[in-house]
């Protein structure tokens, strides 16, 4: 129903974003937030994050416009996806809100 090349882009994106997470993972907690340097890195990879949330938001958006609402919801992947990409964007903007560790660690979850 899509073309060739918007699944191999929307593959692609879905590729760089886990290893940004892994990265922003990996990056937090062998630094730590001492470093100001190390502090600046992890926010851009939350904001280069949440840009690469708002493409798959907008992917979402135009396959709503194109089946329609009711016939893109009647696709039980397409209610998970749209269901991950809300609730991983809730938590990457918790993260960029939130300076408190116990709340920070919490919206790790998005790496699951």
């Amino acid at each position: 129903m899509t073309s060739k090349m918007m699944e191999i882009g929307i593959i692609a994106l879905i590729i760089v974003y886990s290893l940004l997470v892994l990265a922003n993972v990996i990056l937090d907690d062998s630094c730590g937030e001492n470093s100001s340097g190390v502090q600046n890195a992890l926010n851009a990879l939350k904001y280069t994050e949440l840009v690469i949330l708002v493409v798959f938001a907008l992917e979402i958006i135009l396959k709503c416009y194109a089946f329609g609402i009711k016939e893109y919801f009647k696709d039980c992947w397409y209610i998970i996806d749209a269901l991950i990409i809300v609730a991983t964007f809730a938590l990457v903007i918790i993260d960029l809100m939130v300076e408190d560790g116990d709340l920070a660690t919490f919206s790790r979850i998005r790496g699951i």
